[in-house]
């Protein structure tokens, strides 16, 4: 494992995947020029016009403040109702996972760094200053990650084999010093996204193209609780009771009592989907985001309000 400071299996795994990986390696390249181009004509800081080329993930800081949004160009935040550029390490950050210390992730480096071209596991303290390379630098990108809240466990779908892992489901609970598979027996259909309970360390949901699925003994086997539609943004609220989910309806699944219910859904276009939802610790706040790169913000039982358009923060 190392700290460097910035310079300023049961599971089917489709060819879709595998292009997924290729893309993002381009996109890391011509982020970088966006990035470097967007800082020359807006500064470093404050409020500016941010331009969203993807989406890769969407979580709150652990204090509820800043709602992150890793894409190709680096992290953007939006905070007191204005986004903002920080001048950060511009990683490709993918499988991007808050956890009440900071976050867990994967992806690619910014260029202008030494790291290896697959991060493999990382994980930030200080709200992507620095990263500290975990385990499989050089060898991995996860675009399949996720981790819990406050057990810090992680779980990751593994869609290429590395010096320890096979094709698979496996997981961590220190932090990628030992690993353990998950037989996921039950899980058949094409992995989306996941989920890990804040608290349980062994409870596990997967958004698949035929619904969402959920596990309680470390993904050994997987229940179906949503098989309506497909379910393509997943993640547990942060009180542990709950767990969202959606495609183009977005759900609340009672974890005690099974029951689905219906919610108050950001406005989609034609066509549009959820691709994820995030849950503020602190605030009563939600966020959500779309496969056409919008993004929304919900207070409490209030209504849900747009900071971006088509990949357009800041206007």
């Amino acid at each position: 494992m190392k700290k460097k400071q910035s310079p300023s299996d049961g599971i089917v795994i489709t060819r879709r995947h595998l292009v997924i990986g290729a893309i993002c390696l381009i996109g890391a390249v011509i982020g970088v020029f966006v990035l470097l181009n967007a800082r020359q004509q807006d500064g470093t800081s404050g409020a500016v016009r941010v331009e969203i080329p993807h989406i890769h993930g969407l979580g709150f800081s652990s204090d509820g403040s800043r709602l992150l949004v890793p894409a190709h160009i680096g992290l953007l935040v939006y905070e007191n109702n204005q986004w903002s550029q920080p001048d950060l390490p511009a990683h490709d950050y993918m499988g991007f996972s808050p956890i009440d210390s900071g976050f867990f992730s994967s992806g690619h480096p910014d260029l202008r760094t030494d790291y290896e071209p697959l991060l493999g596991l990382i994980k930030s303290e200080d709200g992507g200053r620095t990263i500290t390379t975990l385990i499989f630098e050089g060898e991995s990108d996860f675009h399949l990650l996720a981790a819990g809240y406050r057990n810090h466990a992680v779980y990751v779908i593994n869609q290429s084999p590395n010096s320890q892992l096979g094709v698979g489901m496996f997981y961590t609970l220190d932090e990628g010093q030992t690993w353990q598979q998950s037989q996921a027996a039950g899980l058949e259909s094409s992995p989306i996204q996941i989920a890990v309970h804040p608290d349980e360390l062994g409870t596990v949901a997967v958004a698949t193209e035929d619904g969402l699925w959920l596990s309680t003994d470390y993904g050994n086997t997987f229940t179906p609780v949503f098989t309506s539609e497909p379910v393509t943004a997943v993640v547990f609220d942060l009180d542990a009771n709950r767990l969202y989910f959606g495609y183009r309806q977005l759900y609340r699944l009672d974890l005690a009592t099974g029951e689905n219910t219906p919610l108050l859904t950001p406005p989609l276009a034609n066509n549009d989907a959820l691709i994820y939802v995030a849950d503020s610790p602190t605030s009563g706040q939600m966020a959500a985001a779309t496969n056409e790169k919008d993004i929304f913000v919900l207070f409490g039982d209030g209504a849900w309000t747009q900071i971006a358009n088509d990949g357009i923060g800041g206007e």
